[in-house]
C-alpha cells in the first residue's frame, strides 16, 4: 500500500491483466478504496510500476488468508498504457504461436 515503507520482496505469481486493471491473489486484505503501488517484471530486466484502486477484495474459500484483489490501474500515462498493452498483446501472440505450432 502505498503508506508501507518496508522493502519490496518479489513474488512470481499468475495475474489477470489487461490495459485497465489488474486481478491477482494476496495474502492482505486490502480494501477497496485503497490505493497500491504493483510492480511488474514485464521482461527479463524491465520494471513496470503502476499505481491501483482496489475495487473488490473477495474471499478465497481453499485458502482462509487469501483474497482476490481486482484493482484498476490510476494515474498511468498514456505512454505507460500502451507499452502495458503492447507487452500483453507479445504474451497472447507467444501463447497462441506455442499452442498452436505444437
Amino acid at each position: 500500500m502505498e503508506t508501507d515503507t518496508g522493502d519490496s520482496v518479489f513474488i512470481e505469481q499468475s495475474v489477470n491483466i489487461s490495459g485497465g486493471g489488474i486481478g491477482f491473489v494476496a495474502g492482505t486484505s486490502y480494501s477497496p478504496g485503497n490505493i497500491i503501488t504493483i510492480t511488474l517484471r514485464l521482461q527479463a530486466e524491465v520494471l513496470f510500476k503502476a499505481r491501483a484502486e482496489v475495487l473488490r477484495r473477495d474471499p478465497l474459500p481453499h485458502r482462509p488468508d487469501g483474497y482476490r484483489i481486482h484493482a484498476r490501474f490510476i494515474q498511468m500515462s498514456e505512454q505507460e498504457r500502451e507499452a502495458l498493452i503492447g507487452h500483453i498483446m507479445r504474451l497472447q501472440r507467444e501463447h497462441l504461436h506455442g499452442h498452436y505450432s505444437a
